[in-house]
């Protein structure tokens, strides 16, 4: 099972970016794969858990390390430098943001909810408040799909609902 990319802007290397790879069997130094305790790659369809965890655990354990979190699937290239230029020049991140290539889904009340989809960026500020929603939302998302799901969307849907 592979893994994604995580990590921060405005924390960690000499250009104020860190970037963790994340996965079981993700090779790389120590200081630069971050293997989360009980990850288990039970397949895409289960992806969504993986996510989540993810987000509560910078949620938790670096919300002061970095000022912007990404999580970018592993199939998408990010110009790192180009990214960290547009959210210092145009986003404050003591603000509400959560911010991507933008699409939407119709929910089942008929409603257009948009969502990101290869890669979602959250401000710092979004993760904080989003921190104490997401163990609900993964006990939901166990509850109602037995933890299957479409990670980008069921971000969306959990801040969202939450937010």
């Amino acid at each position: 099972g592979g893994g994604g990319g995580a990590g921060g802007a405005g924390g960690g290397s000499g250009d104020g970016v860190e970037v963790l790879l994340v996965g079981r069997e993700t090779e790389g130094p120590d200081d630069k794969v971050l293997r989360l305790r009980g990850d288990v790659d039970l397949g895409f369809l289960f992806n969504t858990v993986r996510a989540f965890y993810l987000w509560r655990y910078l949620a938790k354990h670096h919300i002061d390390d970095c000022q912007w979190f990404a999580k970018v699937d592993a199939d998408t290239f990010v110009n790192k430098e180009a990214l960290k230029e547009r959210l210092q020049r145009y986003f404050n991140p003591a603000e509400l943001h959560y911010l991507g290539s933008i699409k939407t889904t119709l929910l089942g009340s008929g409603r257009k909810l948009p969502f990101t989809v290869n890669a979602a960026v959250l401000s710092r500020e979004v993760l904080r408040q989003a921190g104490p929603w997401l163990e609900v939302c993964i006990d939901d998302l166990a509850r109602r799909k037995l933890g299957r799901g479409a990670e980008d969307i069921d971000l969306a849907y959990c801040l969202d609902f939450h937010g």
